[in-house]
């Protein structure tokens, strides 16, 4: 997660080609993001075709909306990484303190198809999953939490 907002934070900050070059392709505005006024949190949810599906159906506006309840709920995306967790880092520098991601690691989570978000967050927020089978969206039930 922190991986993605890094990247997000820096577009939002320093909206230059560069900035927007190192988005992960998946990260990239919408083009309702850029025309349709929403809440800034939409723009860190990881599959653009939900991101658009909420835009549309303008989902933070309902009564039975809450945010707590789908931040926490949200909050179960995996990048379904196959391997051991150290296989994510690589230790540089003189005394192993220091890591950094291993390239391996951060092709994997540069793409969409490897995050998924749990089946009881898409049961709770149906927008966060494909009613269409022409439009990508999340890849559900991966994990379980």
């Amino acid at each position: 997660m922190l991986y993605k907002l890094s990247f997000l934070l820096r577009w939002f900050v320093c909206r230059t080609r560069q900035s927007y070059e190192t988005l992960p392709d998946f990260l990239k505005p919408t083009h309702l993001q850029q025309t349709v006024p929403h809440p800034a949190w939409v723009d860190a949810i990881t599959w653009p075709a939900a991101r658009d599906r909420i835009i549309a159906s303008r989902a933070w506006e309902g009564e039975t909306f809450a945010f707590d309840e789908f931040r926490r709920q949200t909050g179960s995306i995996s990048v379904n990484w196959p391997y051991t967790d150290s296989g994510a880092f690589l230790d540089v520098g003189l005394d192993g303190e220091e890591q950094v991601l291993s390239p391996l690691f951060e092709n994997h989570i540069r793409r969409e198809e490897n995050w998924s978000l749990s089946k009881s967050a898409t049961t709770k927020f149906p927008f966060m999953k494909d009613g269409d089978p022409a439009i990508r969206g999340c890849n559900v039930g991966q994990h379980t939490v």
